[in-house]
């Protein structure tokens, strides 16, 4: 029998938020909390900016678990994949300066790549759009090496085919950016590592920063662990393998994360126009945006996109641009509202955890208080069916009549990924409508479900005639 048949659920529909009822640092903490222990993550430290502010930052937890090492601020965790943002920063700052254009070709800078990369453009690279693969690490029998050097890593890289052909669709690849950096350095004539260390990390009076080396002592560094199928949490020794400067961790605190995100507000770094070009959603064959939902065949963040370096979405109305890392890092900003959320924590993310959903509910405490009472809908979502949508979308058989017809089309492609990860969650404990707003495609429910295993939050949006148009999962 399924979990949602086995649990009791209590439906508690609320129209005022749910952070305006009791004090909001106490909410955040709590929530914070809660989620620690469902998903076990060993230590974690966030921050809330709010108009260039620390609002609220605190560290919970464990560095190192084998000698109780706690987090503090001064932590310094591997950030993994939000080094993208980094990567994509620098090539549009030579944007900026004219030494490159998003529309050339990448042999201009490359020599000795295949074929089938003649028509792969710069712009095509930081939107995961050429068509190469996530494959940038060789191996032999799928067992990987103990070290990698960066050139071992572009000869690899340089001799792979195309997957897709260019532009056709949306394919997350590491090998990409890596290509990113090599193309930075033909065009800049600077190396890379010195030039992020030189031009962002010490200007920004970020000490803490640095390109990790798995050999080296680093003061206070985080150890990296992941929670096994059974349950335990065990270290991450993928963290250890040396992968050369261009492929390595960038390891930082939550001191210093503040430090560039403010840098990012108050365009230290780039112009605001040349953000705003980041935080455009890129497009792919027949001018379709990319989209987690058609791309990826997945409904967590399923209205999700992608800038140049950044990954973009729309989450309780508002614009967000966002990037995480594997290692359970993540930066999250609302720039229309002048708030972000920092979080770093180490415990590496798949399959239950995502640190961007975690980032978007702790926003959620701080984003009621703004939202636009014209837009506001004051009076209960009273839709009593979205509990047996869950059962249906959990059993693979949802009610095509409740759905718009090519909406349903595409969740249907989604609906394996949704079975597997949802039974990460185990059993509904609670369901809440917490948010409902009038958008142009519709009225918006959130509803936060409470599970076994950690909290996820439900976009509905339903159109005039109370079909859903759209669901996505935070």
């Amino acid at each position: 029998m399924k979990h949602l048949i086995i649990c009791a659920i209590s439906m508690i529909c609320l129209w005022r938020p749910v952070w305006a009822q009791t004090g909001r640092a106490e909410r955040v903490e709590a929530f914070v909390e809660k989620e620690m222990k469902q998903k076990g993550i060993p230590g974690l430290v966030f921050a809330v900016i709010k108009n260039n502010e620390v609002i609220q930052m605190k560290a919970y937890g464990y560095a190192s678990l084998d000698h109780a090492v706690p987090v503090t601020t001064k932590t310094v965790f591997p950030l993994a994949s939000i080094d993208k943002q980094i990567i994509a920063t620098c090539i549009m700052m030579l944007h900026e300066q004219s030494k490159l254009s998003l529309e050339d070709p990448v042999y201009k800078y490359l020599d000795s790549i295949p074929a089938s990369w003649k028509n792969v453009k710069i712009k095509h690279l930081l939107s995961h759009t050429s068509g190469l693969g996530d494959d940038p690490l060789e191996n032999v029998n799928g067992r990987g090496f103990d070290r990698y050097t960066s050139e071992n890593i572009y000869k690899y890289i340089r001799k792979q085919e195309l997957i897709n052909p260019v532009s056709q669709q949306f394919l997350y690849s590491d090998a990409g950016f890596f290509i990113l950096q090599r193309i930075f350095e033909k065009a800049s004539g600077y190396y890379y590592p010195d030039f992020i260390n030189e031009n962002i990390f010490v200007p920004l009076g970020m000490s803490k920063t640095r390109i990790l080396n798995p050999v080296e002592v680093v003061e206070g560094r985080s150890v990296s662990y992941y929670k096994s199928k059974e349950g335990r949490i065990l270290i991450n020794n993928f963290r250890q393998i040396s992968m050369g400067p261009h492929f390595g961790d960038i390891g930082t605190t939550i001191e210093d994360m503040v430090k560039y995100d403010v840098a990012i507000n108050n365009n230290k770094l780039l112009k605001r126009k040349t953000y705003q070009l980041m935080w455009t959603p890129a497009t792919v064959k027949d001018n379709r945006v990319v989209s987690s939902l058609v791309d990826e065949r997945t409904l967590f963040n399923a209205d999700a996109s992608y800038g140049y370096g950044w990954e973009l979405g729309r989450f309780r109305g508002r614009n967000v641009v966002y990037h995480s890392g594997f290692t359970g890092t993540s930066i999250t900003k609302f720039p229309d509202d002048k708030l972000s959320v920092l979080l770093l924590t180490n415990l590496t993310y798949r399959p239950v955890f995502s640190p961007n959903a975690f980032a978007k509910q702790i926003a959620s405490f701080y984003l009621g208080e703004e939202t636009n009472s014209s837009s506001m809908i004051n009076k209960p979502c009273d839709d009593s069916s979205v509990t047996s949508i869950l059962m249906q979308l959990e059993e693979g058989k949802p009610d095509g009549s409740l759905f718009e017809t090519h909406f349903f089309q595409k969740l249907t492609l989604a609906l394996t990924d949704y079975k597997r990860k949802i039974s990460y969650y185990g059993g509904v404990n609670n369901i809440e409508c917490v948010y409902t707003v009038r958008e142009k495609s519709g009225v918006r429910h959130t509803f936060m479900v409470d599970f076994k295993n950690g909290t996820l939050f439900y976009n509905f949006i339903f159109d005039k005639k109370g079909v859903i148009n759209e669901l996505s999962i935070q």
